[in-house]
């Protein structure tokens, strides 16, 4: 979830809403049985005075916190001048092949939402969450709170690639993607996000982030080959402009906690190859 949205300041005012919302959270939270709350502030440039805040509310409501490093691409003219060269070259080869069009409004159709659904699954490997959460993303670029990349083969007419970019003001965010494995070595990918930087330049937004950086292994976040692939693909486009994202986490019962103490200790144990 998001940090609830208050101005930051030394306010008693503004700091009892604050508390009010979280109190609300946390009493609905227990209505609904849920058993881990997870939330990051996330402004669109960090004020400062991050840690101060995430340490009051820690300390008062007994969270525990965490950082982490996130890719930005700053978007101008200049943008996609200086992304790594490859990319302007995979562009170059590959863009011809393919139809890059932008869906959003009355153009995300239920049959582009199932399309979307059963691509993803292929990507995947297999389908790892509800059927449900897949409408959830489309209306995103329905509402107009977002569009979707689409990559369309011009030889079979096929679509073989689609992103899904979250927008807000002038923030932009990576929601989703999913490629055709069969056409991962046109490099689908870097088309679709090229095409959607050319769409933010348009809409006149400032940043697109591109989570998370993965820095050096901790105890909590054990770093793996694929993290880092993942990050350096996003490097490419954001060439070092990143920023600090704020997250606090809280369990409500004994059976969340060991599911997540039960997750990590998987992940260590592969990091560590035991």
């Amino acid at each position: 979830m998001p940090w609830p949205c208050f101005r930051a300041e030394e306010n008693s005012f503004l700091t009892a809403l604050e508390d009010f919302a979280f109190e609300e959270l946390e009493r609905r939270a227990k209505v609904a049985k849920v058993g881990h709350i997870c939330m990051q502030l996330t402004p669109p440039v960090n004020q400062g005075d991050e840690h101060k805040r995430i340490e009051r509310i820690v300390q008062k409501y007994t969270y525990v916190h965490s950082r982490v490093d996130s890719h930005i691409v700053v978007i101008n003219p200049e943008t996609l001048s200086l992304v790594r060269k490859r990319y302007k070259r995979y562009y170059k080869k590959f863009s011809p092949l393919f139809a890059l069009s932008i869906k959003k409004g009355k153009d995300v159709t239920k049959e582009l939402e199932e399309l979307y659904f059963n691509l993803h699954v292929r990507d995947a490997g297999g389908q790892f969450r509800s059927r449900k959460s897949y409408e959830k993303q489309a209306d995103i670029a329905r509402t107009g709170e977002g569009f979707y990349v689409v990559a369309t083969d011009k030889v079979s007419n096929a679509i073989v690639g689609m992103l899904l970019i979250s927008v807000y003001k002038k923030s932009a965010f990576d929601n989703s993607v999913a490629i055709d494995p069969d056409f991962a070595d046109k490099y689908v990918g870097h088309l679709l996000k090229w095409r959607a930087i050319e769409e933010l330049l348009d809409q006149k937004i400032s940043t697109y982030e591109l989570p998370v950086k993965p820095s050096a292994s901790t105890f909590w976040e054990p770093s793996t080959p694929k993290k880092r692939n993942i990050s350096h693909f996003k490097e490419g486009w954001a060439r070092g402009n990143m920023r600090t994202v704020f997250q606090i986490d809280k369990f409500l019962n004994k059976s969340s906690l060991h599911d997540f103490i039960l997750h990590q200790e998987n992940l260590l144990i592969n990091y560590f190859n035991l």
